[in-house]
């Protein structure tokens, strides 16, 4: 299967793109470090699997509507 296939199947199955899963999946880990850590938020944004802290701010402002600090403080 050729990747555009497979990308293609894999969307058409679960309603959402391959990369848009892994951005959510990596969300999520990094709230449940939030909420369960007090570990750096650099930290948590690697660990996560974000390649830059700008990356990381950006999609999780755009997820939650908050920075993740105001997001942690508000757990």
């Amino acid at each position: 299967m050729k990747k555009s296939g497979a990308s293609a199947l894999f969307k058409s199955q679960m309603n959402i793109s391959i990369i848009g899963y892994l951005t959510e999946l990596r969300l999520y880990r990094a709230q449940s470090a939030l909420a369960n850590s007090d570990e750096k938020i650099v930290n948590i944004a690697l660990d996560a699997g974000f390649g830059s802290m700008s990356q990381f701010y950006e999609i999780f402002h755009r997820a939650t509507g908050l920075t993740p600090q105001k997001w942690r403080d508000a757990q």
